[in-house]
């Protein structure tokens, strides 16, 4: 320890007088020591900064404000630490001055013999030790100069943060009022379908019942489980956005479409047609007595096209008594569509039809005074007028308007 750290003879003069004492080499040793525990301690602390501010820029995709908060606090430990490192630089840079300033390293008239030795020896440790001040306070201030650098950088990235915060709001705010406007135009649409179904006296409930039991079938792959929590982006940002009601007026709606286009609305003959005859008493103008008739009847040219105006199943095409060539379609609801009077049939029994397919053409089979369409609606085993659901295509063209 001598050998390294030699015993310093300090002569501090004052106007007062004279003062001579030694520094041993323990203490010298002892305070460059603590001088390196300090250096280290401020170089694991620099590193451990580096590490979390590394770790923060690695999940900065993770957006929100808890990255904001978590920056923030790592610039106030920043601060510390600089603060910290500053005031510990200048008590050691006031010490140093002192120590060339004010202490010099000489022998004194009480030492005799030896006190030229001494004096050469102090003067060569007194320039090891200030040149290892120096180093110390060398490290130390490249250590204030990294803090004040990732200082910076703290500051800059919570800025950042700050600013895709706000820009992340302001998406969510503009999605909230998407989904508000598309839940409401969802709404109004289903009420409007479950107005036409009710007004022809169909019970929406049991429409939509009917349609989700039809087109009820799932299956699939097997799906990885997806975590929206793990996509980057936080899933409480999305609460308050209202996708399960989305998500219910959705299928409200797509209910509504299925029934609306199983339920025969629309006219059965698109070209150029007369109503010649329409439902209830009538005098038939073949047996020439008073019938129930169960249709509307609407004259065309022999061979004009004949569709279907809902989907269905076609449960009848043939020839029937009075009617000659007839198709009957099954639809929704117990529903049931007759097409009578046929020149030609241009569908099977059993097959599906859609609602706009043609299914046949007009002629006068059976008992008919000319070419002629006899169209007939019946809901169970009861025929209502047709015309109700012919006009209720009216509301749909309305609805579609507004």
């Amino acid at each position: 320890m001598r050998h390294l750290f030699p015993d310093q003879l300090i002569t501090i003069r004052s106007e007062f007088g004279q003062r001579t004492f030694v520094v041993g080499s323990k203490l010298i040793g002892s305070a460059l020591l603590a001088g390196g525990v300090l250096l280290a301690w401020t170089v694991f602390t620099v590193g451990m900064v580096l590490w979390d501010l590394t770790g923060l820029e690695n999940q900065n995709g993770a957006l929100g404000e808890s990255g904001v908060i978590k920056v923030d606090s790592l610039g106030i430990e920043i601060d510390k630490l600089s603060n910290t490192a500053k005031s510990l630089r200048n008590q050691v840079d006031a010490a140093l001055d002192f120590y060339q300033a004010e202490v010099s390293f000489k022998s004194t008239d009480n030492i005799a013999g030896s006190g030229r030795e001494l004096k050469d020896q102090d003067g060569a440790a007194g320039g090891s030790a200030a040149s290892q001040v120096r180093f110390l306070l060398s490290a130390l201030d490249r250590s204030i100069a990294e803090l004040e650098q990732e200082r910076r950088l703290s500051s800059e990235k919570t800025k950042v943060l700050e600013a895709l915060e706000t820009e992340t709001k302001l998406r969510d705010e503009k999605m909230k009022r998407l989904v508000a406007r598309l839940i409401d135009s969802m709404s109004q649409a289903s009420e409007g379908l479950e107005n036409i179904f009710a007004n022809l006296g169909l019970s929406p409930d049991g429409l939509a019942k009917e349609a989700q039991n039809l087109y009820s079938g799932i299956g699939g792959p097997t799906i990885v489980e997806y975590n929206l929590a793990e996509t980057g982006r936080p899933y409480d940002l999305l609460q308050g956005i209202r996708l399960d009601t989305l998500a219910e007026e959705i299928n409200r709606f797509n209910l509504n479409r299925l029934a609306f286009l199983g339920v025969p609305i629309g006219h059965p003959v698109k070209g150029s047609n007369r109503l010649t005859s329409g439902f209830g008493q009538r005098w038939h103008p073949v047996t020439g007595r008073y019938h129930h008739h169960g249709g509307t009847d609407f004259a065309a040219p022999r061979g004009t096209d004949v569709f279907s105006t809902g989907d269905g199943v076609v449960t009848f095409a043939g020839t029937e008594s009075g009617y000659g060539k007839t198709i009957r379609i099954r639809h929704m609801n117990g529903i049931v569509t007759l097409y009578g009077h046929l020149d030609r049939i241009r569908v099977n029994v059993g097959q599906r039809v859609a609602r706009g397919l043609h299914i046949g053409d007009i002629g006068s089979t059976g008992q008919s005074t000319g070419p002629h369409l006899h169209y007939e609606v019946r809901v169970g085993s009861r025929a209502v007028n047709p015309m109700t659901f012919i006009r209720a295509e009216n509301h749909v063209h309305k609805q579609k308007r507004q």
